[in-house]
């Protein structure tokens, strides 16, 4: 008898059906999931051909969704793992890939933060000292101003002078300024001076 006219006739009983085992068909299919797959009333299995080893049934399982025939799950014995899986068409694998990732219960997913894209970013960012620079142009706050650091004091032995930088204005004016009172680092943008 071919394959086809065995699951044209297969048993439906729920006596002849088995659960169907999501976390094996999620890993056959490459899905890795580090919560739980949740459950669905979409999926059905019936056994094709079933026998018991040991503790464990084993065989052919037919395994349909939303009643569509889609693949064979065969498992050879009860240390042979939890079978290897083949589907009717590449169509109909895609289609259970869909089903089981709408069926994710991992949290992660409904902790997701949104950016806002309107949200007032300011001039840039502070900093504390000077061993923090990464740039010779600061903005300070105070003034509205681009400044360039000149000198700075971070390897002084007085920890009080690490936050200290002498600061050179577009003005000529030169200064020395606390970092933590209206100097900030300018985000990196294209087409800065």
């Amino acid at each position: 008898m071919i394959l086809r006219e065995l699951i044209k006739n297969i048993d439906k009983s729920e006596k002849n059906s088995n659960s169907p085992n999501i976390e094996h068909y999620a890993n056959e299919l490459g899905l890795i999931n580090n919560s739980w797959w949740g459950e669905s009333n979409k999926i059905s299995v019936f056994w094709l051909w079933k026998r018991y080893d040991t503790d464990s049934y084993v065989g052919i399982e037919a395994i349909y969704l939303d009643d569509e025939f889609i693949g064979l799950n065969t498992t050879a014995g009860r240390k042979n793992g939890d079978g290897d899986l083949e589907f009717v068409s590449k169509d109909a694998s895609v289609k259970l890939r869909d089903h089981i990732l709408s069926l994710s219960q991992d949290d992660e997913e409904d902790e997701v933060s949104v950016i806002n894209m309107d949200e007032e970013m300011g001039e840039g960012v502070p900093i504390s000292y000077s061993s923090e620079l990464l740039t010779k142009k600061l903005f300070c706050t105070v003034n509205k101003e681009t400044v360039h650091v000149t000198d700075s004091w971070e390897r002084d032995k007085d920890h009080k002078k690490w936050s200290l930088v002498e600061v050179k204005s577009e003005s000529g004016v030169t200064e020395t300024r606390n970092l933590k009172k209206g100097l900030v680092v300018p985000y990196c943008q294209a087409n800065q001076a």
